[in-house]
């Protein structure tokens, strides 16, 4: 929901959330055509605020909507900072 506030704040978030929408993207940025294709996927937390973030899943993984996903950290590369992502969370194990 888009209210135009300008005073935003930092709140602390679960990591936890679902699978809202997703894109298998195939244009690589300078650099990183390595990394082509990959992931990108809209997560709605658990607190109620989607995120757009990068979506790391194996390739046998059936993506479905809903789909219950954790934070996870990745890196672009040896000298690069990890930034955040999410994973699915293997549900068929106990």
């Amino acid at each position: 929901m888009y209210t135009g506030r300008r005073n935003l704040e930092w709140v602390p978030v679960s990591g936890r959330g679902r699978l809202y929408a997703w894109t298998r993207t195939h244009s690589a940025w300078p650099g990183h055509e390595h990394r082509v294709p990959y992931l990108c996927a809209l997560v709605e937390l658990e607190e109620g605020v989607r995120v757009l973030a990068n979506l790391v899943a194996g390739p046998g993984v059936a993506l479905r909507a809903g789909m219950p996903l954790v934070l996870t950290w990745e890196s672009l590369g040896d000298a690069q900072k990890p930034y955040p992502a999410f994973a699915p969370i293997n549900t068929t194990s106990s």
